[in-house]
C-alpha cells in the first residue's frame, strides 16, 4: 500500500510541478518520459512503467490474419511449380534430369475420340438398324457370294463388292454458304443378295470408326423359331430363359450345340468348358463350364466377378453360378452368356 501511494504522488507531483529534483519541464505530452528524467525517485518509478507497459499490452489487440482460400493456395502452388520449371529451363545446359516442357492439354479433345463399335451380325429377311461411320469406309461379310447390292445413289453413298465381301463409303457434301464439309445424316437402305437371300440394312451414319457388318447363315427356320422364343420378353427375362433352359438341359432343335472342351487355369481354380450354345437369329450364345478347386484349397467362397475374364467370354452379358462356396473335391456348374454385335443404343 506504501508503495502504491508513493508511486502516485510521485506521478501527481510530476504532472504538477514544473521542475522536480533539478530536472527542466518539458512541453512533452507523454507524463512517462518526465518521470524517467527524475533521478530521486528512480526505482519506484522503473515499477510504474512496467506496469504500465503490461497494461498497454493487454489492451493492444493482435491483427486477425485472414485464412487462405483453397483457390488462393491451389494459384500459389501452381505459381511455384512454374518459377521453378523456368529457372529449371533458363539455364544453358541441358541435363536429362530436367523436368519435361509442359503439353498444354485441350479441353475439347475428349469429344474428338472416335468410338468403335463391335461387328454387327443381320439375319436375313428382316430390316436391321445398323449404325455405320459416316466418314470412313464400312465393310460387309456374307458367308456365300454377293451377288448384288441395291441402294439409293441419291443419299450419296459408294458401293463396290468382290467375292464375299462388300464395301459402303459415304460421300462428304460442302454447305454452299459456309464452305464447311456434312455428311448425310438420314438413314440410308441397302438390300444385300447373298446365297440366294435378301438381307435389309438400314444403315444409320454416325461419327464412329469403320464397322464390319456380317450377314448371318441361310438358316430361316432356325432364326425364325429362335426369334419368336424371344420376341415378346423383355432383355432380362430372356437371359433368365436361356440360363434355366440350359441349367435344366431342356435344349430347342433349333439351338446349336458346340460339345468342344478346353481347360483353364485361374484364381486357384481350374475350369473347364464343357459346352457350347448359340442361338442363331439373337445373337446370344451360352458357355457351360465346370469349375473345381485346387488340391491344396480346402475351402474357397466364389462370386460372379472373379469369372469376368476375356479369355473365357467376350462381350459379357450375365454369369451364373450353381454354388458359391467350394471345398475340397467339389464342382459346381458356370454359365457365361454373351450377346455379340450390339452397341449401346442396341444396333
Amino acid at each position: 500500500m506504501i508503495t502504491k501511494f508513493f508511486t502516485m504522488f510521485c506521478l501527481t507531483a510530476a504532472l504538477s510541478l514544473p521542475a522536480f529534483a533539478g530536472t527542466a519541464h518539458t512541453n512533452t505530452s507523454d507524463p512517462i518520459k518526465t518521470l524517467k528524467s527524475s533521478k530521486t525517485v528512480q526505482k519506484p518509478i522503473n515499477q510504474f512503467i512496467k506496469q504500465y507497459n503490461q497494461m498497454e499490452k493487454l489492451k493492444v489487440k493482435k491483427p486477425h490474419k485472414a485464412k487462405s482460400k483453397p483457390k488462393q493456395a491451389k494459384q500459389n502452388i501452381e505459381q511455384t511449380k512454374a518459377n521453378l520449371h523456368r529457372k529449371l529451363h533458363s539455364k544453358v545446359y541441358k541435363s536429362p534430369f530436367l523436368l519435361p516442357a509442359k503439353v498444354k492439354k485441350n479441353k475439347h479433345l475428349k469429344h474428338h475420340r472416335i468410338p468403335f463399335y463391335p461387328d454387327r451380325y443381320v439375319p436375313p429377311e428382316k430390316p436391321t438398324l445398323v449404325s455405320i461411320s459416316r466418314n470412313s469406309v464400312n465393310r460387309i461379310v456374307c458367308p456365300d457370294t454377293i451377288k448384288d447390292i441395291v441402294f439409293s445413289k441419291e443419299k450419296g453413298a459408294i458401293v463396290k463388292f468382290e467375292g464375299n465381301n462388300a464395301y459402303i463409303k459415304l460421300l462428304e457434301q460442302k454447305d454452299p454458304a459456309t464452305g464447311k464439309i456434312m455428311y448425310d445424316k438420314s438413314p440410308n437402305e441397302f438390300y444385300v443378295t447373298c446365297n440366294n437371300t435378301v438381307y435389309t440394312i438400314i444403315a444409320i451414319p454416325d461419327n464412329i470408326g469403320p464397322r464390319i457388318i456380317r450377314l448371318m447363315g441361310n438358316d430361316k427356320k432356325k432364326i425364325l423359331s429362335n426369334q419368336r422364343q424371344f420376341a415378346q420378353l423383355p432383355y432380362e427375362k430372356k437371359i433368365i430363359k436361356i440360363i434355366k433352359s440350359v441349367y435344366k438341359d431342356n435344349l430347342p432343335s433349333t439351338w446349336d450345340i458346340n460339345s468342344k472342351t478346353e481347360l483353364y487355369k485361374k484364381n486357384n481354380l481350374l475350369i473347364k468348358l464343357v459346352r457350347t450354345i448359340k442361338i442363331v437369329g439373337t445373337g446370344f450364345s451360352v458357355k457351360e463350364f465346370s469349375v473345381s478347386p485346387d488340391k491344396n484349397i480346402k475351402f474357397m467362397p466364389l462370386n460372379e466377378r472373379m469369372f469376368l475374364i476375356p479369355a473365357l467370354s467376350k462381350n459379357i452379358v450375365a454369369i451364373a453360378l450353381e454354388k458359391l462356396s467350394l471345398k475340397a473335391g467339389d464342382r459346381t456348374r458356370l454359365f457365361i452368356v454373351s450377346k455379340k454385335g450390339v452397341n449401346h443404343y442396341g444396333y
